[in-house]
């Protein structure tokens, strides 16, 4: 099952789990040679991975004794995708924002962004 754009950015926010990842940008590393941006224990790191694994933004592989760590590349691009959607006019942010929080908006949500078509760029900040 591919995981949610909402678990690969949670687990992005975090800049411990960005170091690592930008670990293994390149190549697979094993376990061992992940450096933790700051002392932190084993099991902390071990929690970390597990996080950016069940994201899809790593994949563990054994070879024979070591545990290999590599990027997936696709869920990265998914994610950088989901963002350059901000690149787009507001109410292409809006209609997209409605549109990713429900299939159909509460009422609630509607009236949020009602009228969102006549906001300048510091309006449209102020409700994101």
């Amino acid at each position: 099952m591919k995981p949610s754009i909402s678990l690969i950015l949670q687990a992005l926010a975090d800049e411990t789990r960005r170091s690592l990842l930008l670990q293994v940008v390149d190549e697979a590393k094993p376990v061992g040679e992940l450096v933790p941006p700051q002392s932190i224990s084993a099991p902390a790191v071990s929690r970390h991975l597990r996080v950016l694994e069940r994201a899809g933004l790593i994949s563990r592989k054994r070879n024979g004794r070591q545990l290999l760590i590599s990027l997936n590349h696709e869920s990265l691009a998914e994610a950088r995708a989901f963002l350059d959607e901000f690149g787009k006019s507001g109410s292409a942010v809006a209609h997209s924002l409605v549109s990713s929080v429900s299939k159909t908006p509460t009422k609630k949500t509607v009236e949020r962004f009602e009228g969102i078509e006549d906001l300048d760029d510091d309006e449209m900040a102020s409700l994101l």
